[in-house]
């Protein structure tokens, strides 16, 4: 993966129609672009939830989230910002954008799949913030176990994926995390309520009781129902290395 992007944007309570016109119409945009970017989401933020402070009074909130698979789909992010979508967005805007941008991750795993999204298309989207206690790889060995899984048994997900923050000085979204600590960002999309507990059925067995006491800190947490989907779309890749999926190993470790 080459790039990896979360937003925070405040848009003024009186423009936040021209705001999500606008983002729409981007995202059209950038869907028929090209296929470097596999990620490309604007949502409404109307649950507090833990990973974000609380918005502000007369604004609107909305993240941006994108990731790009390859140098062709980082140029197209680029291309995007140099237009005139970012001029036309500013006049909406009650600050400047908090970002949080991953360039190369030293770590990725996950999947994303083809989807249009709409709020008639998209069940739930959810962002974690997960800091870790130090540890020698276990966890990110147990990712990609975690995301053979999803692609071999989950159809539903149309993204699940943890990407490793690279900055130790953290950004203007998200503070930094301890020295010694690794922190991963999660996001997981399901298409319907089913499809998650499908997924719930094995995390519970094995994921869950996994990576819980290895946490340093609760898992901080943002979840966007599908009347806040704006507009925005996945396409079909695998990001990083997931391990070759083998049922019967994996029913072995976890006995």
């Amino acid at each position: 993966m080459q790039v990896v992007r979360a937003m925070r944007l405040r848009v003024k309570e009186a423009e936040a129609g021209r705001f999500e016109s606008l983002a729409s119409a981007q995202a059209q945009k950038m869907y028929e672009a090209g296929s470097g970017v596999v990620f490309y989401v604007v949502v409404r933020r109307t649950e507090q939830g833990s990973f974000f402070s609380n918005p502000r009074p007369g604004t609107v909130e909305y993240l941006f989230l994108a990731a790009a698979r390859d140098a062709e789909g980082a140029s197209q992010l680029k291309a995007n910002e140099a237009d005139s979508f970012w001029s036309d967005l500013g006049a909406t805007l009650a600050s400047e954008p908090e970002v949080e941008e991953i360039e190369t991750p030293s770590f990725t795993c996950g999947v994303t799949r083809d989807m249009v999204w709409t709020p008639q298309s998209m069940w739930r989207l959810s962002l974690y913030r997960m800091r870790v206690k130090p540890n020698d790889g276990e966890v990110e060995d147990a990712i990609q176990k975690l995301i053979a899984r999803v692609i071999e048994l989950e159809p539903d997900p149309r993204i699940y994926t943890l990407v490793k923050r690279n900055a130790k000085s953290g950004s203007s979204l998200l503070p930094a995390q301890p020295s010694d600590r690794d922190e991963y960002i999660r996001f997981h999309a399901y298409q319907q309520e089913g499809g998650l507990d499908h997924h719930y059925f094995y995390d519970k067995k094995w994921w869950a009781s996994f990576y819980q006491p290895r946490l340093d800190g609760p898992l901080e947490a943002q979840q966007i129902f599908s009347e806040d989907i704006i507009a925005g779309f996945t396409r079909d890749n695998v990001w990083g290395n997931p391990t070759e999926y083998n049922a019967a190993e994996l029913e072995k470790q976890e006995a």
